[in-house]
C-alpha cells in the first residue's frame, strides 16, 4: 500500500509541475517583431494576449517623446494615429476601443482596473507613464503623470478613441483624441 501511495504522489506531482510549466508559457510569452529583431513581453488578460511592452517599431509618423532617443528607449515610439494603424507586425493589430473595454472590465471596470494596469499592477500590462504629444499645440507633456494608447475606433472626422491612465489619482479613461496627437501603441493578438 506505502509504494502505491508513493508511485500516485509521484506521478501526481509530475503532471502538476507539467501542467505550471505548460501555462507559464500561455500567460506570459516572449514574441519577437521579424521585422526590426526587437522582443517584446506578452501577457494573457482573460482572453486577450498583450503585449505587456509599448512598441518600439520606427515607422513614419512615429517619434520620440521630447524627439530624445532615450525616451524611446525607455517608453517606446509615440504614434499618429495614421502611423499606429500601420505599426504592429504581422498577426497581431492595434486594438479597438471594444478591445480596450472588453480588457477593462476583466480587470473590474474604468474605478477599478486603472492600478491593475500600470507598471507592478496586478494584470501584468505593465503601462509605463511616458507622456504624449498633442499636435494642436505641438506639445510633449506628461511624462511621469500620464499614458495613452491608441485604438482603431475613428469617433468623429478628426478624433480616434484612446485608452489613458493618469498617475495622480490612478484614473482610467477612454477618450477621442485628434489624429495628429502622439500616443503609445500596444499591439493585441489577432485570433
Amino acid at each position: 500500500m506505502h509504494k502505491k501511495l508513493k508511485t500516485f504522489t509521484m506521478k501526481t506531482l509530475l503532471i502538476v509541475l507539467i501542467l505550471l510549466i505548460l501555462s507559464a508559457n500561455v500567460f506570459s510569452q516572449d514574441m519577437k517583431d521579424t521585422r526590426d529583431g526587437q522582443q517584446y513581453k506578452t501577457v494573457q488578460i482573460g482572453d486577450q494576449l498583450w503585449m505587456a511592452e509599448n512598441l518600439r517599431y520606427k515607422i513614419d509618423g512615429s517619434f520620440c517623446f521630447e524627439n530624445l532617443k532615450a525616451y524611446c528607449d525607455t517608453f517606446g515610439y509615440l504614434y499618429t494615429y495614421k502611423a499606429a494603424t500601420k505599426a504592429c507586425p504581422a498577426g497581431w493589430h492595434l486594438p479597438s476601443k471594444p478591445e480596450f473595454m472588453m480588457l477593462i472590465n476583466y480587470l473590474g471596470g474604468l474605478e477599478k482596473a486603472g492600478p491593475a494596469l500600470v507598471k507592478g499592477g496586478s494584470s501584468g500590462f505593465d503601462a509605463l507613464y511616458g507622456g504624449d504629444f498633442t499636435s494642436d499645440n505641438d506639445f510633449f507633456y506628461g511624462v511621469g503623470r500620464n499614458v495613452s494608447f491608441w485604438s482603431t475606433t475613428i469617433a468623429n472626422a478628426e478624433d480616434a478613441f484612446t485608452m489613458e491612465l493618469h498617475q495622480e489619482d490612478n484614473s482610467l479613461a477612454v477618450y477621442q483624441n485628434l489624429f495628429g496627437n502622439g500616443y503609445y501603441v500596444r499591439c493585441i493578438k489577432t485570433k
